[in-house]
């Protein structure tokens, strides 16, 4: 897993508020590409250790299938944070981050309930292959939209020497 690799290529000037170092900036710009990815590539494990546990035949098996789903889980999140925080603009981090708080846990309060509702009306395993499928398709599309952009392309800066070459 990589919970943390994205924080690698962060920027330690940022914090300091000076000028970045072009490989730094590339590092960082790696990071997020790598972010980005592995959001989409999360997606999808989580979506099937959902289902795993969705139609886990005895109590036993659904509780052993819930520790991969909870690794994914918190994989995901945690991309997610790395990545939001990496490609904010530092002085826009901070606003970011909050609608990020409000998003993730502001859900919570709308899609529990009707959760809670489809597990009432039919069953449990049925809100999880429900949140499953949900899961997947927002996989489906991202890897689909991360298809369709330019591929990213580092150039060095204006004025700058290849390394091993005269000026």
């Amino acid at each position: 897993m990589s919970t943390g690799t994205e924080a690698v290529g962060a920027d330690p000037s940022v914090a300091e508020g000076t000028t970045p170092h072009p490989m730094e900036e590339a590092m960082a710009t790696a990071a997020n590409l790598h972010g980005a990815l592995s959001q989409v590539l999360l997606g999808t494990p989580k979506a099937v250790t959902i289902a795993v546990v969705a139609v886990a035949p005895t109590e036993t098996v659904a509780i052993v299938a819930l520790v991969p789903m909870g690794a994914c889980s918190l994989s995901f999140i945690s991309t997610a944070n790395a990545t939001l925080q990496l490609r904010a603009d530092p002085e826009m981090r901070g606003r970011v981050m909050a609608l990020y708080a409000i998003a993730f846990l502001g859900s919570t309060p709308i899609g529990a309930p009707l959760m809670g509702a489809l597990s009432d009306a039919s069953s449990p395993r049925v809100a999880l292959a429900v949140g499953a499928l949900a899961t997947l398709a927002a996989s489906v599309y991202l890897v689909r939209r991360l298809r369709l952009r330019r591929p990213l392309v580092l150039s060095a800066p204006a004025g700058a020497v290849a390394p091993g070459r005269a000026a």
